[in-house]
């Protein structure tokens, strides 16, 4: 955990897990999935930091090549914290939001302890010039 000069909070990590190239859903490109959310615990208490580090243990598994976390401390939206994690594409995705121990994270924790939220599913575009 790092802070910015500005008191963000990010965390950046490649996953030491990666995945071979498998079925694909939809498109054999990247896909990010950003999460933004607000939990129910006082900030920077005792509560707020044993989430966060749980949060981290599930996203440093097999499926996610790289994640980001941050701490918002802006006022252009109303989410505290942002979470980006980067897959190899639609299977990988797919896979980790089936592989248990995301699932027992949420149903242990981000069902009871985030109290808005905001996913943004998206993968990479190419961009088409004349």
């Amino acid at each position: 955990l790092t802070y910015n000069t500005d008191r963000t909070q990010l965390i950046s990590f490649a996953s030491p897990h990666s995945i071979s190239a498998g079925q694909l859903l939809t498109s054999s490109g990247p896909v990010r999935l950003t999460v933004a959310f607000n939990l129910v615990h006082e900030k920077y208490s005792r509560r707020e930091n044993e989430f966060i580090n749980e949060l981290q243990k599930v996203l440093n598994r097999p499926y996610v090549e790289h994640c980001e976390f941050i701490r918002n401390n802006g006022k252009l939206n109303p989410y505290e914290f942002v979470v980006t994690c980067h897959f190899r594409n639609y299977a990988a995705y797919d896979k980790f939001l089936h592989f248990k121990p995301q699932r027992v994270f949420r149903s242990r924790y981000w069902d009871k302890e985030v109290k808005e939220q905001m996913h943004f599913a998206y993968e990479s575009q190419e961009v088409l010039t004349d």
